[in-house]
């Protein structure tokens, strides 16, 4: 009974020293692990998002878009450029309560739904663009737009009698004293090729000018269908004082 006692107790001892052993240095492991940890390479994510701080669609004015009580949306022209867009239509699918073009793609008109209701007049620069009510309208190509304001809401006591849904107003590009020089030609699908210019800059001290233009030539997806357009526009700024500035624009467009 002795000698059962015995072994007993030695067997009991040889199955401890293991768990002795792994709780003799519990901080290996944990230091382990941190050294481990700060081996690893940091992963950096950056982005970028497209957010303007003022609008004048709400009060004809520049004023930021946060203090404003109206539902303003912007599409600005680095959004535009981002996504290779070319038309108003094609801007306002990205904007939320717009819904562009029901009836399908038209290169000789903008039309569009603003909060469900029927709208087909544009605003540019703040003034009305009337169309004839017959799938022929003015239009405005992306290379002359600096940004889209999408006003939700009624809005006749600035603009006059309108749709209750709303607005949209085209912002033209404008003359400043930095130098823009880019030109750009493609070929897009269907066989359609453009080439544009978008010229710019400061040509005295209170005088600066701004001159966009676009020719396209090429078919579309319907047959016998084409999408010819020739566009141009100038824009002349002149800036005497820093409270005092004139702008004169003219703009020439042909769609055939």
């Amino acid at each position: 009974m002795r000698n059962l006692t015995l072994l007993a107790l030695l067997a009991g001892t040889v199955s401890a020293l293991p768990a002795l052993a792994q709780s003799a240095d519990p901080g290996r492991d944990t230091r382990a692990k941190a050294s481990d940890q700060s081996r690893r390479d940091d992963i950096v994510v950056t982005g970028r998002n497209f957010v303007v701080a003022d609008s004048s669609a709400a009060t004809k004015s520049d004023a930021p878009i946060l203090s404003t009580p109206q539902a303003i949306s912007v599409v600005d022209s680095d959004f535009i450029d981002t996504l290779n867009l070319r038309t108003v239509a094609e801007a306002l699918n990205y904007t939320s309560g717009v819904r562009s073009q029901a009836f399908g793609s038209d290169t000789r008109i903008d039309y569009y739904q603003l909060r469900g209701f029927a709208n087909s007049n544009f605003f540019k620069d703040g003034l009305i663009l009337y169309n004839s009510g017959a799938f022929l309208s003015w239009t405005t190509p992306a290379e002359g737009i600096e940004r889209l304001e999408v006003l939700k809401g009624p809005s006749s006591v600035l603009y006059g009698g309108g749709s209750a849904g709303g607005l949209v107003n085209i912002v033209s590009k404008a003359p400043n004293r930095r130098t823009i020089a880019n030109i750009e030609a493609g070929v897009d699908e269907y066989g359609s090729a453009y080439g544009s210019t978008d010229l710019g800059g400061a040509i005295s001290d209170t005088l600066a000018v701004r001159v966009n233009a676009l020719v396209r030539r090429g078919d579309t997806q319907v047959e016998l269908a084409q999408d010819n357009r020739t566009y141009g526009s100038v824009a002349l700024g002149w800036t005497p004082t820093s409270d005092t500035s004139l702008t004169l624009r003219g703009s020439y467009t042909r769609d055939r």
